[in-house]
């Protein structure tokens, strides 16, 4: 359990505020919410001495569908939890299939995990899909935060899986962040800590796995790890103000497991070339000793470039263990990373000690989530909770409240009652069905507007067609997506040739600019009338944007970022 000592380090490093905040969360919480019983301990001990050694470092193993071996991996106990199948096609029925398969070759169940943030629509097409984070933090509303995780949370045990997904404790302070964005809460350190604990405590409520990523914080910085190792070049004073308060949050609240970051922080492990992920100064002194942190620490994929281009993968997995590193997110190269922390372990008494730690802790997790009573799952059970027609409503309450004017609220109520709208809407950089899907929306239910649809590369023919068009308009709607995607540093603002052509449109007709995705894209418009966010392109954010066009619902949201 936390010490006196570390609630009082705790105690210094909150606000008045925050304390205030956080002694009312953990009583509305129960602190045991997430936090192992005594019987759990003692139960998860004796199963420990149960196990051989290559079937403890097994536990630590975390791998998914698409891995070599897999079958015959699961049968000896190489793996400790499994990443389910994911992808557009996906149905409950393929997913329900594979959990009871795999569940039915192991001897210790392992622990699944959806690995998916915004709900578990992006795991089987059934389910419901939220919008993302950031649009939850434009509602600045805990119950609608706990509504959105509760509903993720019961249809990730339907369909088997006990460690439902990713809940990003980042604040995103960094606008030009190329991979968290809109991915987190928002820029506000209070506003994250409050949003993810409602979550943390929705998924907890449904007695399954929370978590928080990426430990001590991703939020500020340019680079993307799947890329590159980054370096937040923070000060500990700057780290404790800005990007600690969530952790710290999650940590009061019981979370069950903490992601770790591939980033290097040079103010807190004094070898700079040394990611938190590696670094015992950050998972063990900081994490456990310093904040009281007792649940388990997993790795970010050690596939990721900021650790392959800077170590081989059996260094990486030992380095991460001796860590502090209780699962290791070892896919692909699943038999490298085993055999690399198993022969250390035979080697070293001192790193077997880990290795029996990390197992003891998640052999007391799959106890307390109920694995090892769980039967296989019933298709239609599943399906019954995955059509409940609250959960899809659930999504489109989160779409309505976060609709957000930035400014020229009055400007967007006017446009109903326009005569010659023309509302322009932008092709994507990667192919998607989203803006055919408001291009559909717009002709079907403001029949009035001209709808005009502009590509990512106009060419100077279509430029001259869209400068005609807008010369007919009374009023510019710029309907514009951006996508924070992996790889892509650049897809967190509008393609640069189409925003372009629209802000100079702002010349002659009055423009609004409205987003769907990252809102600091809007700021590239600083003589527009207007500027609106939709945060995401999902349908119930699509069609929430429509209406408030329209008139038809307010734009109740607040900027979760500082624009500007």
């Amino acid at each position: 359990m936390t010490s006196p000592t570390t609630c009082s380090k705790n105690r210094r490093l909150f606000s008045r505020r925050e304390m205030v905040w956080l002694s009312g969360t953990a009583l509305l919480t129960g602190r045991a919410w997430g936090v192992l019983s005594e019987g759990d301990r003692k139960w998860a001990e004796a199963k420990l001495r149960q196990l051989s050694l290559a079937e403890r470092v097994g536990q630590m193993m975390s791998v998914h569908k698409g891995v070599a071996g897999l079958r015959e991996g699961l049968r000896v106990g190489k793996a400790g939890s499994l990443q389910v199948p994911r992808a557009g096609k996906t149905t409950a029925r393929d997913v329900v299939e594979f959990n009871n398969e795999i569940q039915s070759l192991t001897r210790i169940p392992l622990i699944t995990m959806g690995a998916v943030e915004a709900g578990m629509g992006k795991v089987a097409r059934e389910a419901t899909v939220f919008p993302n984070n950031m649009a939850i933090g434009a509602t600045d509303s805990e119950e609608l935060a706990h509504a959105a995780a509760r509903v993720t949370a019961k249809e990730a045990r339907a369909l088997g899986i006990f460690w439902p997904g990713v809940t990003v404790a980042d604040v995103n302070s960094n606008p030009l962040n190329p991979i968290i964005n809109t991915r987190s809460f928002g820029d506000s350190p209070e506003k994250v800590s409050r949003l993810l604990v409602a979550s943390i405590r929705a998924v907890q409520d449904e007695r399954l796995i929370s978590t928080a990523n990426h430990f001590p914080g991703h939020g500020a910085t340019s680079q993307d790890s799947h890329l590159e190792l980054p370096t937040v070049d923070r000060t500990r004073e700057e780290l404790d103000r800005i990007d600690l308060p969530p952790f710290r949050a999650a940590i009061a609240a019981g979370v069950g497991t903490m992601c770790t970051a591939h980033i290097c922080y040079p103010a807190l492990e004094p070898d700079q070339k040394l990611p938190a992920t590696m670094s015992k100064a950050i998972l063990t002194k900081l994490l456990r000793d310093e904040l009281g942190f007792e649940g388990f620490v997993h790795s970010d994929s050690l596939m990721m470039e900021a650790i392959t281009r800077n170590f081989t993968f059996a260094d990486a997995a030992v380095q991460s263990v001796r860590a502090g590193c209780d699962v290791l997110l070892a896919y692909p190269d699943w038999e490298e990373c085993f055999k690399a922390v198993l022969t250390a372990a035979e080697k070293d008494g001192e790193f077997r000690s880990r290795v029996d730690e990390s197992a003891g802790r998640l052999l007391a997790w799959k106890r307390w989530v109920g694995l090892f009573d769980a039967k296989p799952i019933d298709l239609e059970s599943c399906l019954a909770v995955l059509s409940n027609p609250a959960h899809k409503n659930t999504a489109a309450r989160v779409a309505r409240a976060s609709m957000t004017a930035v400014r020229g609220n009055e400007f967007l109520s006017s446009l109903s009652q326009r005569e010659r709208p023309l509302c322009i809407v932008g092709r994507q950089r990667r192919p998607d069905p989203s803006h055919a899907a408001l291009l559909e929306l717009l002709r079907e239910r403001w029949p009035e507007a001209t709808s005009f649809e502009l590509e990512v590369e106009p060419t100077a023919e279509r430029l001259r067609e869209l400068d005609g068009r807008a010369k007919g308009a009374d009023a510019v709607i710029f309907l514009g997506f951006t996508e924070v995607r992996n790889n892509h540093p650049d897809s967190v603002r509008f393609p640069k040739r189409q925003a372009e052509a629209v802000a100079r449109l702002s010349r002659d007709v009055p423009l609004a600019v409205l987003c769907f995705g990252s809102p600091y894209a809007v700021d590239g418009f600083p003589d527009a009338r207007a500027l609106a966010c939709a945060y995401d392109k999902i349908p119930v954010c699509l069609s929430a944007a429509v209406d408030a066009l329209l008139g038809k619902q307010p734009w109740p949201g607040k900027p979760p970022v500082k624009l500007g």
